[in-house]
């Protein structure tokens, strides 16, 4: 359970961080389609890793630590 967890947070802040680099890059380059493309989707993944992990935020620290 403790790595399915872990495995969530690190790939959630991965997306997040591409998110980001690839909204600078938009702010470079202008609007280019394939950037909007890959824009879209990373975003796409980002939240659906969010909800992936909402369950474990609904649980608190001492309730999950016990069931690990």
């Amino acid at each position: 359970m403790r790595c399915i967890y872990e495995n969530v947070e690190k790939s959630m802040h991965s997306a997040q961080f591409l998110v980001n680099d690839l909204a600078e890059l938009k702010k470079q380059v202008g609007d280019v389609p394939e950037l909007l493309w890959c824009l879209k989707h990373a975003e796409q993944i980002a939240d659906y890793l969010e909800r992936l992990n909402r369950p474990f935020d609904k649980i608190s620290a001492k309730e999950r630590e016990k069931a690990l």
